[in-house]
């Protein structure tokens, strides 16, 4: 499913779908499953939303926050490449375990978020939060009661 499948199941629902990812193995295995007009793989980072000429509808980030250098930055990348009236972030990231933890769960995940953390750089970064879930297996519930990670509506203020 991974490699370019969420961005193929989104291009069934939207106008046009861009997925970036910084593994070119991933972008070419997508390349070369996945054949859609709408559909288009980009090799890099969020370094590429700072020259996209287009403005985005709705940014879907599903686990990625969490292993970029600057995570603040990053959110400002994506407000900043959003219509500004009703472009949506949507955005899932792992949970932090603080007991018994305290620390990334997975060595090659460079943070991970509480609920205040990740409210803190979503308003420093200019979004206002228009709901936010809890993941507990794969269930979406009440944000305070995650056990697995967060989802977060958001627009850009």
């Amino acid at each position: 499913m991974w490699k370019g499948g969420g961005s193929e199941i989104l291009s069934h629902f939207a106008k046009e779908v861009y997925g970036i990812d910084y593994n070119p193995n991933y972008i070419s295995y997508a390349e070369s499953k996945f054949h859609k007009p709408n559909l288009k793989f980009l090799h890099g980072t969020d370094e590429l939303l700072e020259n996209f000429k287009l403005k985005f509808d709705k940014v879907i980030s599903a686990h990625t926050m969490e292993h970029v250098n600057d995570d603040y930055l990053f959110l400002q990348r994506i407000r900043n490449c959003l219509k500004s009236k009703y472009g949506k972030l949507i955005l899932e990231v792992p949970r932090l375990c603080l007991y018994p933890l305290g620390k990334p769960l997975w060595p090659y995940h460079k943070r991970e978020y509480t609920k205040k953390s990740l409210e803190r750089v979503l308003k420093k970064a200019g979004f206002e939060i228009e709901q936010a879930f809890g993941a507990n297996r794969h269930n979406y519930v009440n944000v305070e009661n995650a056990r697995d990670s967060f989802l977060y509506v958001c627009k850009p203020k």
